[in-house]
């Protein structure tokens, strides 16, 4: 137990590997008030060899520094901690190694399959074909453990959490370079596909075709109107995965930033 003065602006935690993230998170949370500049110093052993997941909880806290950080740094504590067996006894489990996504993926299935004695269906993933230079160097992030999340982080991107996303990666690992930004740019296009149901977005020599899934969930009036200004470079193909062709000609416009512009416009509103 410990109790600190309101007017306290400064606290050191020795032997910091020693707590749990969240531990830390409130012990950090002790010190400054309102328009008050508090610092927080976490410290441990020179020279002492910390354990992954300690490592993990050290940097976290040093992560999540933003007013208003605790949900992040509760999920980020549930990935390094495990959630659990939600159906059994066990209150730790292994999430790490599959992700927070994928492992309720997996446990609504599981869910599923116990109540109705079948799975539901998945939703295909879209896929993207666009030539683009999109990926993690070295020289940005070094560590293969940092890449391997952001990657997941990636794959997982929701499109309504694509900017909040990019201040995080900004905040954690400075300003990113252009293959980074693209491989951003992407992972929120492929959310948005999710949106709308789109199962593929291909892009080659100037002519970008959709395919809409057979549940696609896309604002008609949207899409006639999209025809009307395009009327002698723009096709839409019916039939059981209606495809929309689009041939860019002579426009200056990069495909991608068309694709970003566009496509939100279909969104079908509830």
């Amino acid at each position: 137990m410990y109790f600190l003065k309101r007017s306290v602006r400064t606290i050191i935690i020795d032997g910091a590997d020693n707590f749990g993230l969240s531990q830390l998170y409130q012990m950090r949370g002790r010190v400054g008030r309102s328009s008050r500049l508090a610092y927080a110093y976490f410290v441990y052993q020179p020279n002492k060899a910390l354990s992954e997941i300690a490592e993990k909880r050290l940097q976290a806290i040093r992560d999540f520094t933003e007013l208003g950080a605790g949900f992040k740094i509760a999920m980020r504590d549930l990935e390094i901690r495990g959630a659990g067996n939600l159906l059994g006894p066990q209150q730790h489990g292994h999430i790490t190694g599959i992700g927070f996504a994928a492992y309720c993926e997996m446990l609504e299935k599981t869910i599923e399959r116990l109540k109705n004695g079948k799975e539901a269906e998945p939703e295909p993933e879209p896929v993207l074909e666009i030539q683009a230079e999109a990926y993690i160097p070295d020289s940005y992030i070094p560590d293969p453990r940092y890449k391997m999340e952001l990657y997941r982080r990636f794959s997982e991107l929701e499109y309504s959490q694509r900017d909040d996303f990019l201040d995080e990666i900004i905040d954690r690992f400075g300003n990113p370079p252009p293959e980074v930004e693209m491989l951003w740019r992407l992972a929120a296009l492929k959310g948005l596909c999710r949106v709308l149901k789109i199962r593929g977005v291909n892009v080659r020599q100037g002519i970008i075709r959709l395919t809409f899934g057979e549940k696609a969930q896309v604002n008609p009036e949207a899409v006639l109107k999209l025809l009307m200004q395009h009327p002698k470079t723009m096709t839409l193909k019916n039939g059981q995965e209606q495809q929309l062709t689009y041939r860019m000609g002579t426009s200056k416009q990069e495909p991608l930033a068309w694709l970003e512009q566009t496509l939100p416009a279909l969104i079908l509103e509830d």
